[in-house]
């Protein structure tokens, strides 16, 4: 999903100055790379990795942001207030927005805002790539929690999210990297356990080469519940009435 910018700026003149950011030089890269500042989880850890004067460039013409993220079921906004970056989580049932100030990271004394590509420095990135996947999995494990109520019953939020941690992990050990894949596989672990892929007849679907890696994962969310997996697990998907989209 992506933000909502309220500006005084017009659309072509708001669209030319975020084109700014929408390449920018990051750490081990040569050349630019595709920034997708306006993901919603992206833009929560962009600023939450930040400094005042990065703020400042960002937000310039700008006077709200609203992004969804793992902050709130509702939006996150976002405004600048002299040198200080607010971040207001939406209320639930019409109450007020609660505003608190973002921390400021320790500036970046390289950071030019007259730069062709902004640069995001290696403190920033790693702290910001490392924000994006945690969102990443808390959102795994949100959808988790809510499509099986009388799974989760008994278990923590923080408990399944160490479930979809592990599986990230050996889904990538496995080759499916991509965050999609990552997804499907994360619900796979936790409803048939983490070593599904090992059962013969599932490995039987990921060696097909005619669909991608997340094509054969939602494959046997399909198809799983056509299969009998009594001998890794007692426990049969319904995964025609999953929605995992």
């Amino acid at each position: 999903m992506g933000v909502v910018i309220y500006s005084e700026y017009a659309l072509e003149r708001m669209r030319s100055r975020l084109k700014r950011f929408q390449t920018v030089m990051v750490p081990d890269h040569a050349e630019p790379a595709f920034f997708r500042f306006y993901d919603g989880r992206t833009l929560s850890c962009f600023f939450a990795s930040g400094f005042v004067e990065l703020w400042a460039d960002f937000m310039d013409g700008i006077d709200t942001i609203a992004a969804p993220s793992d902050l709130s079921p509702g939006w996150t906004l976002f405004r600048m207030e002299q040198d200080k970056l607010k971040r207001g989580i939406e209320g639930a049932f019409g109450e007020n927005d609660a505003w608190e100030d973002v921390a400021p990271n320790v500036a970046d004394q390289t950071y030019q805002a007259g730069y062709p590509f902004r640069p995001i420095a290696h403190p920033q990135y790693k702290a910001m790539t490392t924000c994006v996947e945690h969102g990443f999995y808390k959102e795994i494990a949100m959808f988790i929690k809510s499509a099986f109520p009388e799974r989760t019953v008994n278990e923590r939020r923080d408990q399944i999210l160490e479930k979809v941690k592990a599986a990230a992990d050996i889904s990538r050990s496995q080759g499916a990297s991509e965050e999609s894949e990552i997804y499907y596989w994360a619900i796979l672990s936790y409803l048939v356990g983490p070593a599904f892929y090992e059962e013969p007849r599932v490995q039987v679907f990921l060696a097909q080469a005619h669909l991608d890696m997340a094509g054969k994962l939602e494959m046997l969310l399909e198809e799983l519940n056509k299969i009998d997996m009594s001998a890794t697990n007692h426990i049969k998907l319904q995964a025609k009435k999953v929605d995992i989209n």
